[in-house]
């Protein structure tokens, strides 16, 4: 894995309004998802 590579992809993604309401939606899921699991 070339990590630069990869962060050269993502950067080229990001003006994808796709990309960008999908990784918005992940980051939320995400946020959710921790907040489930910081509850006891």
């Amino acid at each position: 894995m070339n990590d630069w590579g990869d962060t050269c992809a993502f950067a080229l993604a990001l003006p994808d309004v796709k990309m960008a309401s999908w990784w918005d939606r992940a980051k939320k899921a995400q946020r959710v998802a921790g907040n489930m699991e910081e509850r006891p």
